[in-house]
């Protein structure tokens, strides 16, 4: 199972080397956006293209998401790509790093507050 950009874009327009949409939540908002690779026209390849003739097809893809029905079964797949997507970066290295420097540092302050002695200010 593909993409909807992989499926629509990128079997569509051979001008388009890599499509994907991203996203990035936070505590209180958050963010989401497609971007795309193409050969430039500036690189004397033949079917170069401009940014100006890619990004309605970008544009027309979010449209759809607007105006035309997502199909339920679309719906469960893309829900459950987004829960496996957040269960495997719980399980990067880098989240694991940053929760043990969170304990750390939440224990020098339990530390420090129960026995001011071992704080080093």
């Amino acid at each position: 199972m593909y993409s909807r950009l992989y499926t629509h874009i990128l079997n569509h327009y051979s001008q388009i080397d890599h499509c994907a949409s991203f996203h990035h939540i936070y505590t209180d908002s958050s963010l989401f956006g497609i971007f795309a690779s193409f050969v430039p026209a500036a690189s004397g390849i033949s079917g170069g293209s401009t940014p100006g003739q890619i990004l309605p097809h970008l544009i027309h893809q979010l449209s759809l998401l607007l105006y035309s029905p997502v199909p339920p079964d679309e719906l469960k797949r893309a829900k459950n790509q987004l829960n496996s997507s957040l269960m495997m970066a719980l399980e990067s290295r880098a989240v694991e790093v940053e929760d043990l420097g969170r304990q750390v540092s939440f224990f020098l302050l339990f530390l420090c507050s129960m026995a001011p002695v071992f704080c080093l200010t």
